[in-house]
């Protein structure tokens, strides 16, 4: 079982550890670039984005091989509007429901 970190013993580890020197070196400055993007949740951020235009690629691809196997006179226009398809497809499926 992981240990469940206080606010104060990680202010105490930090002031301990990170110094001005601490990235002087190209391992300390890649260790404080994990510090602030896990405080600043960036990774996070980027996995979701990462995520959302994976699945909504995913559901176009769906939607155009739908319409190529009925033959759909749609396909074209379907296929020039692609990038508005995807943006309001993660609008839609995925902004807004978060808090």
């Amino acid at each position: 079982m992981s240990k469940n970190w206080t606010v104060t013993e990680v202010e105490d580890l930090f002031t301990e550890t990170v110094s001005a020197t601490f990235a002087a070196t190209p391992k300390g400055q890649a260790h404080l670039n994990r510090i602030a993007k896990a405080i600043t949740n960036e990774s996070l951020d980027q996995r979701k984005k990462t995520s959302y235009l994976t699945y909504a690629q995913k559901a176009f691809d769906k939607k155009v091989s739908e319409y190529a196997a009925a033959k759909s006179p749609k396909l074209d226009g379907f296929l020039v509007g692609k990038e508005e398809w995807i943006k309001a497809y993660i609008a839609k499926n995925y902004e807004g429901d978060e808090d």
